[in-house]
């Protein structure tokens, strides 16, 4: 390996050391988690998620009485499957629709990601219907 081969590795290796996005999203803010739709899964409700009635998570049908947890985007999940994934991600496991976040510069970041996008994340291309 020759010094300019060294020096490209050397900075790779920073950059790499340093990269903020390297472990993913930061958790979605306990206040947004808070303001979720939580409920207990009724036949009437089962019934009209259709042939869409298999958690994403855990890949089990949903059963009547089961804890439910719906996100913004309208995908719905068992509540003990979604509450570990928002505790390490700020995103919905399917499309990745991302909830507020506690930490500020992650946050900002999004703000400037939408405005370089021309795009907001509230945007109806986000959400689900």
């Amino acid at each position: 390996m020759n010094y300019e081969e060294e020096e490209i590795e050397t900075l790779l290796n920073y950059i790499m050391n340093n990269d903020t996005n390297r472990y993913g999203s930061p958790p979605a803010s306990k206040k947004e988690i808070e303001k979720l739709n939580k409920y207990i899964l009724t036949k009437e409700k089962l019934d009209n998620f259709g042939i869409e009635n298999i958690c994403s998570v855990c890949k089990e049908e949903f059963q009547i009485g089961n804890e439910m947890l719906d996100l913004p985007c309208k995908h719905y999940f068992h509540k003990d499957c979604l509450m570990p994934w928002l505790n390490q991600h700020d995103s919905c496991p399917i499309c990745r629709f991302e909830l507020k976040t506690e930490d500020e510069d992650y946050e900002k970041m999004k703000i400037e990601r939408n405005r370089n996008n021309g795009s907001s994340n509230n945007s109806e291309q986000n959400i689900r219907v």
